[in-house]
């Protein structure tokens, strides 16, 4: 995971955009393209970037010997809370909230709940660029009929990167800290 920029979920909408709406500085135009998938021209070549996933990639997470789970994208999932039946939940919220390729729709970390001889969990992952880091769903695994009903649906979403811009936070913090000190300074706390 990449902490040198921040991620932003947005639903995605289907538009048709036209390049006036590509340059347009209004914000609904601009809205209509960030949901589209489409980035506006006043975002090119700046700190944003936009990627469109679709839900197509099977993957799993897998419980581990240790009582923890590894989520398809390979971070460490610990357990949260078990029941009567044997059921247990993990989950890491952390890791979700800086995972750039989620495997939930929703804008909240994701739960994930094993029963008591479960091994996998079968799960439909976003994107097409992480093929290569995903964890392998086994094929001498049966999935159960809920995944079957879940390969059905195909769901988009739009992902906004946002680098992180050290030299223009730091000009920033610069102009806005002036004034605090001049006004410390006229009311005459210590320099």
């Amino acid at each position: 995971m990449n902490k040198d920029e921040r991620l932003l979920l947005m639903d995605y909408e289907e538009a048709t955009i036209t390049e006036r709406d590509r340059e347009s500085t209004k914000p609904e135009d601009i809205r209509r393209c960030l949901q589209a998938g489409v980035l506006p021209k006043f975002y090119e070549n700046t700190i944003l970037s936009i990627e469109l996933q679709e839900q197509n990639q099977i993957s799993c997470f897998i419980r581990n010997d240790d009582d923890t789970v590894t989520c398809p994208m390979g971070c460490i999932f610990n357990r949260v809370r078990t029941f009567k039946d044997g059921s247990t939940r993990y989950q890491n919220r952390l890791a979700c909230r800086s995972c750039p390729n989620r495997c939930t729709s929703g804008k909240n970390y994701k739960v994930v709940k094993f029963g008591p001889n479960t091994k996998y969990v079968p799960i439909l992952m976003y994107g097409t660029s992480f093929n290569n880091q995903l964890q392998v769903y086994p094929e001498s695994e049966i999935p159960y009929n809920a995944f079957k009903l879940l390969k059905k649906r195909t769901k988009k979403k739009v992902i906004i990167h946002i680098r992180d811009d050290i030299a223009t936070q730091k000009l920033r913090l610069c102009l806005s800290e002036h004034p605090f000190g001049t006004v410390k300074w006229f009311h005459g706390a210590p320099i």
